[in-house]
């Protein structure tokens, strides 16, 4: 039988400095919750709003693969890769880090805010080749769209985990027959904005949810939604 945890927006960590203003789905930094603890291979979910010309100097990463969506803006993108150049609203893009990577992210304009929510996913293997990459997943078309996944299938952008990212835009009244892709995932819903009911809880605006123990579930729309599906191993 389907099991939730339900993860209400006012219980998420907070960092809010001069050009930060984040919150924290699971534990990061300085936030320590034990009711904050990684849902799975899913260890943090971030969503952070940053001031114009201001960003996240160059810094490490290891055997991570780390998403980010962005909602607002554009990213201006550095890495030891060779990679350099931008990610815009309505673009997501992926590093696996593997063996080891550092890189830089700032918010490309000086008179508008960057908007992204960056999710980290334990890897299946350790130590790979580091990769990049970045995709359009957004097109203001009402639907679901599959943004990372084992195989890229479908143009998503290839992650090293059994595990899969969707985008949903969709609209009120609407709602998905949603079957959990490999058996013994989980699978965490974050609403970006409007509202969803998830096994007869209510979650809006900044809530999660993570449900287990499930092979589908209903997601029913009670307000026109953004939201973000990740199904993800929970060993």
């Amino acid at each position: 039988m389907a099991k939730y945890i339900f993860y209400p927006e006012a219980t998420r960590g907070r960092t809010e400095i001069s050009w930060l203003n984040a919150r924290h789905s699971f534990n990061f930094s300085r936030f320590n919750d034990p009711q904050r603890n990684p849902f799975g291979a899913l260890v943090i979910l971030n969503e952070d709003i940053i001031q114009p010309g201001m960003g996240f100097g160059i810094h490490g990463h290891q055997n991570m693969e780390i998403i980010s969506v962005v909602l607002e803006g554009r990213v201006k993108h550095v890495d030891s890769m060779g990679n350099e150049g931008f990610v815009d609203e309505g673009e997501a893009q992926l590093i696996s880090a593997g063996s080891g990577i550092t890189h830089s992210e700032f918010n490309y304009y000086n008179d508008r805010r960057l908007k992204l929510i960056q999710i980290w996913i334990e890897p299946g293997r350790i130590n790979l080749k580091p990769t990049y990459a970045q995709m359009v997943f957004d097109d203001g078309i009402p639907g679901v769209k599959e943004i990372v996944s084992p195989k890229g299938t479908d143009n998503s952008l290839t992650i090293n985990q059994q595990a899969w990212l969707y985008f949903a835009r969709l609209p009120k009244d609407q709602g998905i027959d949603y079957k959990v892709i490999r058996p013994g995932n989980g699978v965490y819903v974050y609403v970006v904005n409007g509202q969803l009911n998830i096994l007869g809880k209510q979650v809006k605006a900044g809530d999660a949810i993570g449900v287990t123990d499930a092979t589908s579930f209903d997601i029913d729309v009670e307000d026109d939604v953004l939201a973000v599906i990740i199904d993800v191993p929970m060993n």
